[in-house]
């Protein structure tokens, strides 16, 4: 009798983790987020997404550079923070979605600025994201910019 329950619990656990790998039930959607000085950046499984403040009605912009193999941009969408977008000097937000590409390290790199001049109030933020093999992006970091 011992022996009967006793498989019966070990083909109970074995159903249990086959199931967890067939549905998804592991650690590969994992959220972490960080704050940036203008924004925040948020990995889940193998998407990055950034958002960051933005005034384009002013002529500043974000651009974006990426080094590494590991992720491409999938999109970019600015959303106005008030009902009148095309009202001169109003807030907004950037929004970049990038997606894992490979396992390893990318640095994306992010200046604020006019396209004509170039101030000491640019903004300059660097972005560290690690992705293992298994589809996800394990690790997120803000690094200091040059």
């Amino acid at each position: 009798m011992k022996k009967k329950a006793l498989i019966v619990v070990v083909l109970a656990c074995v159903t249990c983790v086959c199931a967890a790998a067939l549905f998804g039930c592991s650690s590969s959607n994992a959220t972490s987020s960080i704050k940036l000085d203008n924004g925040t950046a948020t990995a889940t499984g193998d998407e990055l997404v950034v958002e960051l403040e933005s005034n384009p009605t002013t002529g500043y912009t974000w651009a974006y550079s990426i080094e590494g193999t590991t992720l491409e941009l999938v999109s970019e969408d600015y959303t106005s923070s008030t009902t009148s977008s095309a009202m001169t000097g109003a807030p907004g937000t950037q929004k970049y979605t990038f997606k894992k590409t490979g396992a390893g390290d990318a640095t994306i790199s992010f200046d604020y600025a006019r396209s004509w001049e170039t101030t000491d109030s640019d903004i300059h933020l660097k972005l560290k994201v690690s992705s293992t093999s298994g589809g996800t992006i394990s690790e997120l970091a803000s690094v200091e910019a040059d």
